[in-house]
């Protein structure tokens, strides 16, 4: 079905998708990308074009890794939910890491957040149980329930982090 799609075609006429085979593009210049084909493998560079990464545009694809330009400003809950994805290197215009936005990734080992980050949301990265490092920007503010649950492997260390807020079952679980 869905997951062993390979290409994707979209009427020229259609107003508001456009296609280049293997991604979908929405809203002005095509600057959000909505999704990516769940077969691709391997490396996938963000067209320089796109600012937004839409909600779960990347779940259960098979990407490894991604690279980000900078001019990416906002990706949504569940982008990485459930993909190969080993690490990440977050774009520096992103402030909050959405919820369950790394849910049940086991490959994932680690994460460089936006020097930005201000907060990580519910569930965040839940799951994702062989992740070993997180550094936490001074930024971050809040962190929420269940961000780190069933992530075993992960040493957090917050001693940077003068104004955080986490409710007492953020941590739960890991």
């Amino acid at each position: 079905m869905y997951s062993s799609v390979q290409t994707i075609t979209i009427d020229e006429d259609n107003p508001k998708y456009v296609t280049d085979g293997k991604c979908i593009f929405t809203g002005e210049n095509n600057k959000t990308l909505v999704t990516l084909v769940p077969t691709f493998r391997g490396e996938f560079v963000v067209p320089s074009f796109v600012q937004d990464i839409y909600e779960g545009c990347f779940r259960s694809c098979h990407v490894t890794s991604i690279v980000f330009h900078d001019n990416v400003v906002s990706i949504g809950a569940w982008a990485f939910a459930a993909t190969d994805l080993t690490s990440l290197q977050f774009p520096q215009k992103i402030t909050v890491v959405k919820n369950d936005m790394f849910r049940n990734c086991p490959n994932l080992l680690y994460v460089n957040l936006s020097s930005k980050t201000t907060i990580i949301e519910t569930r965040a990265f839940k799951g994702s149980s062989n992740m070993v490092s997180l550094e936490f920007p001074p930024t971050l503010e809040t962190i929420g329930e269940g961000a780190f649950a069933d992530c075993q492997k992960l040493v957090i260390d917050l001693s940077k982090n003068e104004n955080i807020g986490c409710p007492k079952v953020c941590l739960a679980q890991t």
